[in-house]
This record gives structure tokens, C-alpha cells and sequence, in this order.
């Protein structure tokens, strides 16, 4: 450790860790600047002397860096240069990621052991006492040797702009997290209004569905009610009830048209049960026809679609004459009673 001496109240305190380069006192720049240092009697001396120096002529010794994996070898024993900055420069150089720096930190101008090199991209893993297995870049490694040096001044210039952009990094990867921590929440705003348009259309899909069933419904009774007004005038005038008008039913023809019916009132009974038999949708056979005239429609065919034509109205005219000739000759009754 750089020692500093203070005059009130007197003592020494620490200003700078030469081997992880932290600082506990802020130089103050001045060109008359001193330094009180503590140094050896002699080379041999173990007690040691105060001495004034100015600033300027303080050097650190600099440790002369490897170059490349040929230097080393495996097994041979190296040191981590003591610099920070020199370390965690060379490292980037290579492309080591930082996420370890921790323990090159901590691995600053202590003796390492090599055991793997990778001269691909100059990099080599040593074991540090009490660090564990390290990867280095080779130029974060000396074998001992030492250049001239340099100034404290230079020094404490390197460590500033380190710490700068440390805080500058640290301020970058707080805002990309806080930038990615909003995309989060804008992505899940848009999720939840996707789903909620999507509950919208379905309720808006029910509602549609629900409308058509009810006008289908309120379709289906108007037909209906309009058949039962139809048919109810049309038998009410021959004096039986409204759901005797149709094959099949528990009335037959015979009690339809009685015998003083004449042939032009049978015909407009005839006409009203072919149309509300097209209009109610019933399935056409050959043995349950629409109506009676149906059976001289040459060849028998069920009325066709979308038209409202009555059976009657398709008979030719000597159809027509052969079936007013069946009719009025009793042979219609005979076959009314079979229905």
C-alpha cells in the first residue's frame, strides 16, 4: 500500500492499494505537490526512513506482460500482473467475458500455476491459491520481469477512466433492463386486449346467433299462424274443424266434401290443401300424395319447388275433363273413404 501522513491529527493513513488499485484518499492536483514515503535505510536495512518526494518523481514498477502460448508451458509456474486495468484490458482483447472478473480480482500479482493453454486465441487457465481454475488472457501473465515503470499520475489517470466506465456500463445495463422490463408489460397490455377483443367477438358471435334463432322462431310462428288463419277460412266455410284439411288426418275426404258439394267447390278445396301442403314443406310420396288431382298429373310428380301452383291448375284440359268425369261419377268418394 501508498501511505500518506497527515499532520492534525498526526498518523498515517492508507491512499492507494497497489494491487487492486483501490484508493481511499482523492489526490488533490497541485505542481508543488509532495509525498511523504516511507523507504529502506539501505538494501538490506529491515527499518525504514521517511522521505518528502514530489509526485512526479514517484514510479510504480511495471511488470512486463507475455506475448503469446509459446512462452508457456504447462506446469510452469506464473504471475498475475498486479495491474487491474492491464488484466481486464488483455482479457477483452481475447474475448474472455467479464462475468468472471471477480476472481481476477482477486487473482491481482499472485503466483499461478498453468495447467491448459489454448494458443487458438491465447488464452491459458491457471490455478490460483485460494481463487480456484482461471482463464487469463497470456497478456494478463508475467514471468517475473519488470520494465522501468511509470508515474503514479498515469496510474491513477488509467484507474479513473476504468471506474468511468464501469459507472457507464453499470448506467447502459440498467436501462437496457428497465427498456426490456417495459417491452415485458407493453406485451403483456397487448395479450390482454387481444383476448379481450377476441371475448368480445365471441359474445358479439352468441348475441348474432342468439338474434337469428329468434327470428327464425318468430319466422316459423308467423307461418304458422297465417296456415292455421288460411286453413281455418277455408274449411270453416264447409262446416269442419281446421285440422281436417289434409291427408293423413283423423277426417276423411268423404266427411270433407259431402255429396251435395259441387265440383267447383271441391276445386277451391283441392287448390287450398296442394298450396298449404307446399308452404308447410311436406314430403311427397306416391301413396300420400298432396291432393286428389295429383293422381291425374301424367307422370305423377310431386308440385314444384318454389312455385305455389295447386295440382289442378297443371292438369291439361282433357286431364281436367277426365277428372271432373271420375269425380262426379262417384268414384271419388270410393277413393276419399280409403283416406
Amino acid at each position: 500500500q501508498l501511505l500518506g501522513r497527515i499532520d492534525s491529527p498526526v498518523g498515517w493513513i492508507p491512499i492507494l492499494d497497489l494491487v487492486t488499485g483501490r484508493r481511499w484518499a482523492t489526490r488533490k492536483e497541485s505542481s508543488g505537490e509532495l509525498v511523504v514515503c516511507m523507504a529502506p535505510e539501505s538494501s538490506q536495512a529491515s527499518t525504514y526512513i521517511d522521505i518528502v518526494l514530489p509526485v512526479q518523481a514517484l514510479v510504480v514498477p511495471e511488470e512486463v506482460p507475455m506475448r503469446s502460448t509459446d512462452e508457456i508451458q504447462i506446469g510452469d509456474e506464473v504471475q498475475v500482473i498486479s495491474d487491474i486495468c492491464s488484466v481486464l484490458s488483455a482479457c477483452r482483447a481475447v474475448g474472455i467475458p467479464m462475468h468472471r472478473d471477480g476472481q481476477r480480482l482477486a487473482s491481482l500479482g499472485k503466483a499461478a500455476r498453468v495447467i491448459f493453454c489454448d494458443p487458438r486465441d491465447n488464452t491459458v487457465q491457471c490455478a490460483v491459491p485460494d481463487v480456484g481454475h482461471v482463464w487469463f488472457a497470456v497478456g494478463a501473465l508475467t514471468n517475473g520481469a519488470f520494465d522501468n515503470g511509470r508515474l503514479f499520475r498515469q496510474s491513477y489517470a488509467t484507474q479513473r477512466e476504468l471506474d468511468g466506465k464501469v459507472r457507464l456500463e453499470t448506467k447502459v445495463e440498467a436501462k437496457l433492463e428497465a427498456k426490456i422490463e417495459q417491452v415485458k408489460l407493453e406485451d403483456q397490455a397487448k395479450v390482454k386486449h387481444e383476448a379481450k377483443l377476441e371475448q368480445v367477438k365471441l359474445q358479439d358471435q352468441t348475441s348474432v346467433k342468439q338474434d337469428s334463432m329468434s327470428e327464425q322462431v318468430k319466422l316459423e310462428d308467423k307461418v304458422k299462424q297465417e296456415l292455421k288463419k288460411e286453413t281455418a277460412y277455408t274449411i270453416s266455410k264447409w262446416g269442419v274443424r281446421p285440422d281436417a284439411c289434409l291427408f293423413g288426418t283423423s277426417i276423411t275426404l268423404g266427411q270433407l266434401m259431402p255429396k251435395f258439394f259441387t265440383f267447383a267447390d271441391r276445386i277451391h278445396l283441392w287448390t287450398q290443401q296442394c298450396i298449404s301442403f307446399q308452404k308447410r314443406g311436406k314430403t311427397w310420396t306416391p301413396g300420400k300424395p298432396c291432393c286428389m288431382p295429383n293422381f291425374f298429373i301424367e307422370p305423377m310428380s310431386p308440385p314444384p319447388k318454389g312455385q305455389l301452383q295447386s295440382c289442378f291448375h297443371r292438369l291439361t284440359r282433357a286431364q281436367k275433363k277426365e277428372f271432373r268425369d271420375f269425380v262426379e261419377g262417384g268414384d271419388a268418394e270410393l277413393m276419399a273413404a280409403d283416406f
